[in-house]
């Protein structure tokens, strides 16, 4: 009998060994568990940084680069419009010989201003088109918008501004709006390069429920095939569509309005509030 007691004592002491075994070894467990839950909260937060780091350096960048375009064409503005003045100035000083005493060499000065034509500026802007995006309150934008103005008329097209409501934006960053609106005007020039009557019309619209961004080019088919890598314009073109189809999917704010009708391509943006 006191055998059998001290058999099962036995037992129960190996059985108690075993416990406190499993014990430590959970508690091990668990303290490398929480370890490594530790260092991957503190990867994640350093990893979470250093992309919105890079991001707002690649979006200071962008904005950096997109400014330094708009100097440099309005210096060049500025420039073609110094060389006008001169222009001016001197044909009014060679107009003056033309004058004697009151009378008038009308064949001369009909000669002069036939043979001295005034200098051709390649800047012609529509008067108010530029003074349209004062209402435009995201810098980005306007100096985006102002650039490709500007450079589409460089470039022989007819454009055309509207925007007469105050337009924010809150929803959208500037910079993926920028880009999409780049990707817009950057198609809609390249479309009416080699047109003889190129128009281009760009509107800004407010209303309660959204912001309507409209950009219309002519073009030369009454209709364009705008599937990714598939535009009648060439590779690059539709691949710049399937770009802003991608920022627009990704978008929760952003809508996207593609049609082409009568040799008019047309693209709506419409931006909720």
């Amino acid at each position: 009998m006191i055998q059998r007691k001290g058999t099962e004592f036995s037992g129960s002491s190996t059985q108690w060994q075993k416990f406190s075994l499993s014990l430590k070894e959970f508690n091990q467990i668990n303290q490398a568990f929480i370890i490594f839950a530790i260092f991957v909260l503190v990867v994640g937060i350093y990893v979470n940084h250093e992309v919105k780091n890079n991001r707002q350096k690649a979006q200071l960048y962008t904005e950096k680069s997109m400014m330094e375009g708009y100097i440099d064409t309005l210096e060049k503005m500025q420039l073609e419009i110094k060389k006008v003045q001169h222009d001016y100035k001197n044909m009014l000083i060679g107009i003056g010989g033309f004058v004697e005493n009151g009378q008038v060499d009308s064949v001369g000065l009909e000669n002069f201003l036939t043979k001295n034509k005034l200098i051709e500026s390649n800047v012609e802007i529509k008067s108010g088109t530029l003074n349209q995006l004062k209402n435009i309150n995201i810098p980005a934008v306007k100096g985006l918008v102002s650039t490709k103005i500007i450079q589409a008329v460089q470039l022989g097209i007819d454009v055309t501004v509207e925007c007469s409501d105050q337009i924010t934006i809150n929803k959208v960053d500037p910079f993926d709006l920028s880009r999409a609106l780049g990707i817009i005007l950057d198609n809609a020039i390249e479309a009416c390069i080699d047109q003889d009557q190129a128009k281009l019309s760009l509107a800004f619209i407010d209303d309660e429920r959204q912001t309507i961004i409209i950009v219309a080019n002519t073009c030369d088919e009454p209709t364009i095939n705008v599937e990714a890598g598939r535009s009648k314009k060439g590779a690059n073109h539709g691949l710049g569509l399937q770009n802003l189809a991608d920022f627009v999917e990704s978008s929760d704010y952003v809508e996207l309005e593609t049609i082409c009708v009568d040799y008019t391509f047309t693209q709506k943006l419409f931006i909720k509030k």
